[in-house]
């Protein structure tokens, strides 16, 4: 292996282009976008010969080379590289990538989560790579770009052979690119609204301390569940609820079960959602802003194992949206200039739309054919009632349902959530099945297929095993039906987000706007873009998402814009009840349990 500084680099020109692709390994000293300097980076060339840049200067430019000369890339993980060339110019086109190990084997085995280079190589090659911490960078990053190229043809054929190769190539790779861009890109953050936050959530976590110090008689450490376990259970002498290795639980199921029993677990329960929130969102936010004065979280591909994206530093994905305090984390998520605006085009009723699909339930189907509002619909069929005499508890009922049939919601789960007795619950259940006979056999047919072939698929054939359903344990194997019936639903619905975003970010290069593609959390894509451009740039989304994969019933979006991610208004009246579709029933039941 050849160790290069950046003098010493020009001179590989003439072996780069005669390369048809190239292993390539970047090791950082932080891995976070905008975040971290290189401290080597290694190219691999398919004739055997390792060059290695030897710290950040060395490292640029051979970078800059490998860019110039437009050779295609391979490696574990090439999206570093990518955001590195996106930072220096966000417009500019990305190195082409022809292969990434990291992500084929995920494809091949999301159960895997992510692996790493010498996870794979003992997998397919049968050979143990050295320990990383044993190598020096340059070792390391070259051992790496080499065994990138050494693993690709054996992936490459088992792809072809359980026919996942098309989803690697069309979904996933593309996918990589625009994932970088976003990166770079980053999001504003209003730090004076989250100081603001800060001061107030600080505010009421003192007073919720102090008001349980008097409910109890004394000070104690709130953060401690030994000590919280013997207030409640010794001094107070309240219900004891589940026993764990250590003593009996506190948890948040525990708590919900006593806040009859003692006026200090309402305020316990309220101390624990604001702390949570300081110390995840509000504290950590600002800590995280790059020297570009934006946040740039870092997106997973290999991670969930229903193919949905995931972050992280800060994980988007878990930002609660579902209780007021949580939605006004979001309002500190702004656009980056006062001549600037946030557009969020948002996937409406997604799951259920691949329900009807896959299910072929002709009634579901009718339903979304005539863009009719779902939730009464279901309600009148299942009640034998006409949809105008439906009433309001009686559609939230129906809501519950349908939000919570792609995650085997049952009679526990939904009288939770609705607070009636069981049976009642089972009984609505029931009636649901019989007036979606569609979907019940949908159901059924489902889990005995995972059971028999011991995996699921999404409509693009991408693979999930389920271990799960030949377990002894009958809460393992409910667990593995749950996921059953989940995973070909979830899962084709973040296909159908990743297609749309490979689709949006081709679109947008060619249309002359200027928006960017920021986030993309669960089936939001937000947008920044100049404010005369938001009719132009909702049309060209909308249209592009809504076209993403044909299915029997229409996708449907709808579009937000505003100032900041919160205070966003509906851009059409049709928008409007979209979005209201898809809001959940009950703020204060959203973490009730779906399944018992």
């Amino acid at each position: 292996m050849e160790v290069r500084d950046a003098a010493g680099i020009g001179d590989l020109e003439p072996w780069l282009r005669s390369q048809h692709a190239v292993g390539v390994s970047v090791l950082l000293d932080d891995p976070r976008p905008r975040r971290g300097a290189p401290l080597a980076l290694a190219v691999a060339g398919v004739d055997g010969r390792v060059v290695a840049g030897d710290g950040a200067e060395a490292s640029d430019a051979l970078r800059h080379l490998v860019e110039q000369t437009g050779v295609p890339l391979v490696g574990h993980e090439v999206k570093p590289i990518l955001v590195a060339g996106f930072a220096e110019d966000p417009d500019r086109l990305p190195a082409p990538v022809a292969f990434d190990t990291q992500i084929a084997a995920y494809v091949l085995n999301a159960a895997l989560r992510s692996q790493t280079i010498a996870d794979v190589v003992a997998e397919q090659l049968d050979q143990i790579l050295p320990s990383a911490a044993e190598l020096p960078p340059t070792a390391r990053a070259g051992l790496e770009a080499l065994s990138a190229l050494a693993v690709r043809d054996p992936l490459e054929r088992r792809l072809a052979d359980v026919q996942l190769d098309r989803l690697l190539r069309e979904v996933e790779l593309p996918l990589i690119a625009v994932l970088a861009r976003m990166e770079a890109v980053g999001v504003a953050l209003d730090r004076d609204a989250l100081a603001a936050l800060d001061r107030e959530f600080r505010s009421e976590i003192d007073r919720l301390e102090r008001e349980i110090y008097v409910d109890v008689g004394h000070d104690f450490n709130l953060g401690s569940p030994k000590q919280l376990e013997q207030i409640l259970f010794f001094e107070l002498n309240l219900p004891k609820g589940r026993r764990t290795k250590t003593g009996y639980s506190t948890d948040a199921s525990v708590l919900e079960d006593l806040r009859p029993a003692h006026p200090m677990i309402d305020k316990l329960l309220e101390w624990r959602i604001y702390t949570k929130l300081r110390s995840t969102y509000v504290e950590a936010l600002p800590t995280l802003i790059a020297a570009d004065g934006r946040l740039h979280t870092t997106f997973h591909q290999a991670v969930a194992s229903t193919g949905r994206l995931s972050s992280s530093d800060p994980n988007l994905q878990n930002i609660p949206i579902r209780t007021a305090l949580g939605r006004r984390i979001r309002h500190a998520f702004v656009a980056g200039a006062p001549d600037l605006v946030l557009l969020a085009a948002d996937y409406s009723q997604v799951e259920l739309r691949i329900l009807a699909h896959v299910s072929g339930d002709e009634h579901l189907k009718d339903a979304f054919a005539r863009h009719a509002d779902i939730h009464r619909e279901t309600a009148a069929r299942v009640l034998h009632k006409p949809p105008e005499e439906i009433t309001a508890d009686e559609r939230s009922m129906a809501k519950m349902v349908n939000f919570g049939l792609a995650y085997g919601m049952s009679d526990f789960g939904l009288a939770s959530r609705a607070n009636i007795p069981r049976r009642e619950a089972q009984e609505f259940i029931n009636s649901y099945f019989a007036a979606y006979s569609g979907i019940s056999y949908y159901m059924m047919a489902i889990k005995e297929q995972a059971k028999s072939q011991g995996f699921v698929e999404t409509l693009l054939g991408r693979k999930r095993q389920i271990p799960e359903l030949r377990a002894a344990n009958p809460t393992l194997r409910g667990a593995g039906e749950r996921m059953a019936i989940n995973m070909p639903i979830q899962g084709t619905a973040a296909d159908i987000q990743k297609i749309a975003m490979i689709r949006v970010a081709e679109r947008l290069r060619g249309s002359g706007l200027d928006a960017r593609l920021l986030l993309s959390v669960h089936d939001e894509l937000l947008f920044e873009t100049p404010r005369d451009q938001v009719e132009a740039l909702a049309a060209l989304v909308r249209e592009t998402m809504e076209g993403a994969l044909p299915l029997a019933v229409p996708l449907v979006v709808d579009v937000k814009v505003g100032d900041d991610w919160e205070s966003m208004t509906p851009l059409t009246r049709a928008d409007a009840i979209a979005a209201e579709a898809d809001e959940l029933p009950d703020e204060a039941v959203a973490a009730a349990p779906l399944a018992g």
